[in-house]
């Protein structure tokens, strides 16, 4: 059994639960009223289809619908709406014609408590009931539950350094191994300009995509660092050249990948894209997936740690690789 790092902000427990209280079915009843003939996956699908003022009046019918209004995956898209619009603004107008208003402002631990001090209010703080949901809690659960360091022990790639491109070739390209080369950054000046201060100093206005938004990196660390969401945003950009082209100076490509890259013989114009920044916060990964083009790709840690899992070719998920940084 795992442990939790903190209890539900909102008062909500796994379903389980409610077999220890008597009162459940009846606070769920007079809580929900009509709604409670539905499951709770309907209802919060119900909930999707309401603004924030909305929200805010259902959250204060009762103590029940308190505990599916704060509901983190209402207010993110809510929060991301935000995050378009003032990108939109920068730009000119929005697509609805007005220039941006509030912009978000990660103050808090979520995206309700976020969203709601962006449009300058405070969120209310009324008394939680006890609200039994799998629903509800399973993302809280996934966002606080203790990794077993014992997951994160097995390494079973082959790990070496001082290769030669002729080694490489021989004993890893050719045969379609992956491998760990350690020392190839280690003259990179990324190892000390890349510090979360360092890149908020020099960029932190500087707006990089992190999933459907663009997040400014100063407002991305806030988020990352408070967030509670099951699966973290995490930076992942490939505009950062033009974005901030500063950041090329910072590392090269490693000797035994220099003057291989078979997109070059494409041109500037037809070139795929070809390099990512990406910068997450622990719990942050992503699914997995196939590379972009298919494509044979080094990677390169400066800060912290990442866990990738591989897959063979042929096995059965239809994917090979995804990247899990660890806590």
């Amino acid at each position: 059994m795992r442990r939790l790092q903190r209890g539900h902000p909102m008062g909500v427990y796994p379903l389980g639960n409610a077999l220890f209280d008597e009162a459940a079915t009846r606070r769920r009843s007079e809580g929900l009223g009509d709604f409670q003939r539905l499951g709770d996956e309907r209802v919060l699908q119900l909930l999707r289809s309401l603004d924030a003022k909305a929200l805010g009046r259902c959250s204060a019918a009762s103590s029940m619908l308190r505990g599916f209004t704060a509901s983190e995956e209402l207010w993110q898209v809510l929060g991301m709406a935000l995050l378009l619009k003032a990108g939109e603004g920068r730009a000119g107008k929005s697509r609805d014609g007005l220039k941006g208003g509030h912009q978000l402002h990660w103050g808090g631990n979520s995206w309700r408590e976020a969203y709601i001090c962006s449009m300058g209010s405070t969120p209310a703080q009324g008394k939680m009931a006890r609200v039994y949901s799998d629903v509800l809690y399973r993302s809280f659960y996934y966002a606080a539950t203790e990794l077993d360091p014992a997951w994160l022990a097995t390494e079973n790639l082959e790990r070496v350094s001082n290769l030669s491109t002729q080694d490489f070739l021989e004993r890893f390209e050719e045969r379609s191994c992956p491998v760990i080369v350690s020392g190839c950054v280690k003259h990179w000046p990324a190892l000390s300009r890349w510090s979360e201060e360092s890149l908020v100093r020099r960029f932190g206005e500087i707006p990089f995509a992190a999933g459907p938004v663009d997040f400014p990196l100063k407002l991305f660390y806030s988020y990352a660092h408070q967030n509670m969401d099951d699966v973290p945003m995490f930076i992942f950009d490939k505009y950062f050249a033009t974005r901030a082209p500063e950041l090329l100076d910072d590392y090269e490509v490693p000797s035994i990948f220099r003057g291989r890259d078979l997109f070059n013989f494409l041109g500037d114009e037809k070139r795929p894209d070809f390099r990512w920044l990406l910068i997450g916060n622990k719990r942050s990964g992503s699914k997995w997936h196939l590379d972009p083009n298919k494509t044979c790709a080094w990677n390169a840690v400066v800060r912290g740690r990442k866990r990738w899992l591989l897959l063979p070719p042929g096995s059965p998920c239809a994917a090979v690789g995804t990247g899990v940084p660890s806590p």
